[in-house]
């Protein structure tokens, strides 16, 4: 085309999935919606903001890359609030000894799709288990700015867990 030679795929849009596409062209729209906080076209870098810091490379000819480390607080401690009114509600009439019942009922049917079940069954549940830990302690009490960046490392750890456990 107009005698440039293109070495490589042409047709990545056609290679690329939808879905990728999608989320790559949301957080560039989120980016640059944190960056022109006045909705006015005009960038705005505030180093206050963790998010905008990190992805700085070069700030008036000054390179400021890598960003300096995030500084960890620990959670304020919230006041204690007075003890609300305590209003008296039936309890559920439930058995008490229907939560342990439930729990072997559940230890009975695992054991039972273990028995009957491929052998590679147990190793790819025990991978999954752990990744579903894994992820929920990962994405716990994060900071609202770091979620998005967070979320792109676990989805992708939990792709490599996921295609190790394959």
């Amino acid at each position: 085309m107009n005698g440039v030679k293109v070495i490589g795929y042409t047709d990545l849009p056609g290679r690329l999935p939808t879905q990728s596409s999608q989320l790559y062209g949301t957080n560039l729209v989120n980016l640059l919606k944190l960056l022109c906080k006045e909705k006015d076209g005009n960038i705005t870098v505030d180093f206050d903001d963790v998010v905008i810091r990190g992805v700085t490379v070069i700030r008036a000819g000054e390179i400021t890359w890598p960003a300096p480390p995030i500084q960890v607080s620990a959670q304020p401690q919230t006041a204690q609030k007075a003890a609300p009114e305590v209003k008296t509600e039936e309890k559920c009439a439930c058995s008490p000894w229907r939560k342990y019942a439930l729990m072997a009922l559940a230890i009975i049917l695992f054991g039972w799709m273990a028995s009957v079940a491929p052998k590679e069954f147990l190793g790819h549940f025990t991978v999954f288990a752990l990744a579903c830990v894994v992820g929920y302690y990962v994405v716990w009490n994060v900071s609202h700015a770091l979620h998005t960046p967070l979320m792109s490392v676990t989805n992708a750890i939990s792709g490599i867990i996921v295609v190790g456990a394959l």
